[in-house]
């Protein structure tokens, strides 16, 4: 999904059933066929993934990269490339 970064936040809580909430939330735009204009979602990518440092640009395009294993499964982010290079390269890997 090729999406323009807009912003990020930290997060770092307890949610209301106990379960730690650690992480960054990636705000991005991106255009869809059906929609005027663009459509601004978020991403989320828990602290202990080395997705978690890569820094971004404000206003730049990224290419985020989804895999789904298995029938009906999730959609799980597994790279973010900038001008087709990986962006978690340099920090060992995805996996």
């Amino acid at each position: 999904m090729l999406a323009k970064v807009l912003g990020t936040r930290d997060l770092d809580f307890e949610a209301t059933d106990g379960k730690e909430i650690k992480g960054k939330q990636i705000f991005v735009s991106y255009h869809q066929d059906n929609v005027n204009g663009e459509i601004v979602d978020k991403v989320f990518v828990k602290h202990d993934s080395p997705l978690s440092n890569v820094s971004f640009k404000f206003g730049s395009e990224y290419d985020f990269v989804y895999e789904i294993h298995g029938f009906r499964s999730k959609p799980q982010l597994v790279d973010i490339k900038k001008d087709g290079k990986s962006l978690v390269s340099s920090v060992g890997g995805i996996f």
